[in-house]
């Protein structure tokens, strides 16, 4: 008659409980990189939104006459504005709008025509291509 040794291995060893925890710490690292990027790259695309709007907005300024400040709020930062707004002439001029937040920039350069017969007022500039408001 043979005898059959019967091994009693319950449970985990050492050896495969370290290596599943060494996966687990990786994944677990893994996925806050990942959560730390994208919402580093979430935070730049909003304040890229706002320093586009408020260039745009320091352009359309501007051209109305409106004062222009030098720090803007958006979303809740506060952003810095220059913008180059030239004296109306009679010819074309342009204009330089440039909004920043710590190290991000944003710049749009616009041409504008002050066309004297077509305006009603000394505020009223015409963007090249488009219709002359009446």
């Amino acid at each position: 008659m043979v005898k059959v040794q019967k091994h009693k291995n319950l449970g985990l060893t050492i050896m495969e409980v370290m290596v599943s925890i060494a996966l687990l710490a990786i994944g677990v690292i893994t996925f806050a990189t990942m959560q730390a990027f994208f919402a580093n790259d979430a935070k730049n695309r909003f304040i890229y939104g706002c320093l586009t709007t408020v260039s745009s907005n320091g352009i359309a300024m501007c051209m109305s006459g409106q004062p222009i400040p030098s720090t803007v709020q958006c979303g809740g930062i506060q952003l810095n504005l220059n913008v180059n707004c030239p004296q109306p002439t009679s010819g074309c001029s342009t204009i330089t709008s440039t909004a920043s937040y710590n190290n991000l920039s944003y710049r749009q350069i616009d041409s504008i025509c002050n066309n004297s017969p077509y305006r009603k007022n000394n505020h009223r500039f015409h963007r090249p291509g488009l219709p002359i408001a009446e």
